[in-house]
Order: C-alpha cells, then structure tokens, then sequence
C-alpha cells in the first residue's frame, strides 16, 4: 500500500512540473515558436524551401548553404532572436544557431530554466559540462545514423547577453571511418 501511494505522490509531482507550451513566458514561446519537431517545427535534413516555407517570412540574408532570420518580439521590446541555418552539399540541413538577446537576468533565468525543461521532455535527460552548458544527444529522427548537440549557454561572452541554443548534427559512420582509417594505417 505505501508502494502505492508513493508511486502516485511521485507520478503527480511530474505531472504538475510538466508545463503546457501555453504555460511558458512570451519569450519561451517566441523562440521555440511550437512544440512540433526538433526545433520551431523543423527537423534535421530538410531542404532549405522548406525551411523557407516554416520561418514564412523573408531571410534577412540567403545564401546557397545559409539562412539568417532576424526576428523581435514586439516593436517596443529589445528581445531579439537571431537564427541561423546551415545546409549541406546536398541542400539538407545539418546544423541551427538561434542567439536570443535578453538584457532581464531575471527573465533570461526564467526562460533557460523553461529551455532545459522542454528539451529535456523532448531529448531525455542532458548533461552540464564544466562550463555549465548543457547538451542533449539523441539519435537523428529520420534514420540516418548520428547525434545531435543542443548547448545552451545563460552567461553573457563576447559581448553576446542572452540565451546561445546551438543544434549541430554529427554522424557517427564519419568517426567510425575515421577509426577505421586509424587502424588501417
């Protein structure tokens, strides 16, 4: 009976710290934009019309292998996101780089606490290094063998105040032809 009740005390208390996307501050909201896939509806992979069409608004500089959104909350606010998308040779994308400007330490504290709470519902648990970054890995969502990164980093370095959120893909048959390549030679 005490096994019980502890099991259903435990499961209401990770019930109750599971927040809706609702729930989360404007700002949370505005950077990860909806709950749908990796990261603002997008999945590694993709092409860039794709990736054109999710943002559905005009790049502020397009390239063939490069996206940069500028985005701000509101007229009145100096939030900012910036983002960043990296293509491959093959048109697919394989890295994100979003940089969040909040001056609001408090704010910016609120919103990093709601950053690791989401992507630790999405990726399972993460990890802090040293530096106090945080990095989640998990296996590609379409197959392909690889790992993905997500960092985030709450300090203030090279002028930058904000939240860093980097999603870079790495693909595991590279280090193991590379280990290969080693054991050959």
């Amino acid at each position: 009976m005490n096994k019980l009740i502890s099991i259903s005390i435990l499961a209401l208390i990770l019930l109750s710290s599971c927040k809706d996307f609702n729930d989360f501050s404007p700002h949370t909201q505005f950077i990860l934009k909806n709950e749908q896939m990796m990261f603002r509806g997008i999945e590694f992979d993709i092409n860039k019309a794709t990736v054109l069409e999710t943002e559905a608004s005009e790049p502020t500089e397009e390239y063939p292998d490069y996206l940069l959104y500028n985005y701000q909350l509101n007229e009145q606010d100096e939030p900012q996101l910036e983002l960043e998308y990296f293509f491959n040779n093959d048109n697919r994308l394989d890295m994100i780089i979003a940089y969040y400007t909040l001056e609001n330490e408090e704010e910016k504290a609120r919103v990093f606490d709601e950053l690791i709470r989401e992507f630790t519902k999405r990726f399972g648990p993460g990890e802090k290094d040293e530096l106090g970054w945080y990095t989640w890995k998990f296996k590609d969502q379409i197959g392909i063998p690889g790992q993905i990164e997500i960092i985030l980093n709450p300090e203030n370095t090279d002028g930058f105040r904000g939240i860093d959120i980097e999603f870079v893909k790495y693909y595991e048959f590279e280090q193991d032809m590379g280990l290969e390549e080693e054991r050959a030679g």
